[in-house]
This record gives C-alpha cells, sequence and structure tokens, in this order.
C-alpha cells in the first residue's frame, strides 16, 4: 500500500507528459520567456512606452527564441553526455561564433576612455 491516503501512486512514480523531451524542452523554454516578456510589455504598455500590437510582437519573438533555446540546449546537452569531447566542440564552437558575432560591432561612445567614466579631465 502506499504511503500516500488517497490511494494514488507516488509523484515520484508518475510518467513524464507524452512527448519527445526535446519538444517537452521548446515549450518549457517558449513559456518562459513568453510570460517574462509578456509581464515586461504588459509594464511597458500600461506607461505608454509602446504600442499593444508592438509588446505582442516583441513577446511573440521572445517566446519563438524561448523555444529554440529550449530545444537547442536540450540536444546540446543529449550530445554532451553521450560524446563528452564532441560537447566541448560544440561549446567552443559556440563561443567562438559569439565572439565573432561581437567582433565587427562599433564600440560604446566612450567606452575606450576609461577617464570619461571616472568624470576625470583629459590630458
Amino acid at each position: 500500500m502506499s504511503r500516500y491516503r488517497s490511494g494514488l501512486p507516488s509523484p515520484a512514480s508518475a510518467p513524464p507528459p507524452p512527448g519527445h523531451p526535446a519538444i517537452r524542452a521548446g515549450v518549457s523554454g517558449a513559456a518562459i520567456a513568453g510570460a517574462w516578456t509578456g509581464v515586461n510589455e504588459a509594464i511597458r504598455v500600461r506607461h505608454g512606452e509602446v504600442t499593444a500590437e508592438e509588446a505582442l510582437r516583441a513577446t511573440a519573438t521572445s517566446a519563438a527564441v524561448g523555444a529554440a533555446a529550449g530545444t537547442v540546449a536540450h540536444v546540446a546537452t543529449q550530445i554532451a553526455r553521450s560524446v563528452p569531447l564532441l560537447g566541448l566542440a560544440a561549446i567552443a564552437l559556440g563561443l567562438g561564433a559569439v565572439y565573432v558575432s561581437q567582433a565587427g560591432k562599433p564600440a560604446a561612445p566612450g567606452a575606450d576612455d576609461p577617464a570619461e567614466d571616472a568624470g576625470t579631465p583629459k590630458a
């Protein structure tokens, strides 16, 4: 007999929800990113910073990015678990892609000069 009085199986023995784990990871990513962005965009709409249509577009975009990120993260962890060396190569490739994508961007004004940030006069 289960230690739970209701007679239901313990939570640990309940089967996972149906669907492929990568799809579930994508749905989770979309839900988290969409909810977070939705709340922030609702505040911006209330303050008159953006229109409702812009807020909906931003929320949908964020949910799509969250879905992709969740799916990619799941696939990457499965690859890294099965072939650790390939996982390290994927991390290195990802970091290299981020570096290359940031290399072409111009620096923000004043980013090169720490004297401007400190408020000290230039020589």
